[in-house]
């Protein structure tokens, strides 16, 4: 609970400037990820596994991207400035969050089955 209210303190605090309450609280809600790249967004969101075939087994999912401009206004009209195509990154600490994620469900499977079997030596 700790770790998810520091998330999203954390988020805010970063996405203070860029985005208005009420999608600040739709990102909240719908666990969506978020990177910024100058004035620019990038919202991220997994789906479950589909397809697995058996309880265990690895399975695909999917990802949906959005890129974004700010909402910031326009700071001589004060209008919200108009959305440009393919504005934002790449998402790049989304991308090492996801790998370090998935690295260390690999280690923690690989310390389980370790101790399942009486190697005791390395599940440490």
């Amino acid at each position: 609970e700790h770790v998810l209210r520091a998330r999203y303190s954390n988020m805010y605090a970063l996405l203070r400037d860029q985005v208005g309450e009420a999608t600040y609280m739709k990102i909240v809600r719908n666990n969506i990820l978020v990177d910024v790249q100058g004035e620019d967004l990038l919202f991220q969101i997994f789906t479950d596994k589909v397809l697995q075939r058996a309880p265990g087994e690895e399975a695909p999912f999917l990802e949906f991207i959005q890129r974004v401009c700010s909402e910031k206004a326009d700071p001589v009209s004060g209008q919200p400035r108009p959305m440009k195509p393919g504005c934002g990154g790449f998402g790049i600490r989304n991308f090492l969050t996801l790998f370090l994620s998935i690295e260390v469900s690999k280690a923690a499977k690989a310390r389980l089955d370790a101790q399942s079997v009486g190697k005791t030596e390395l599940a440490k």
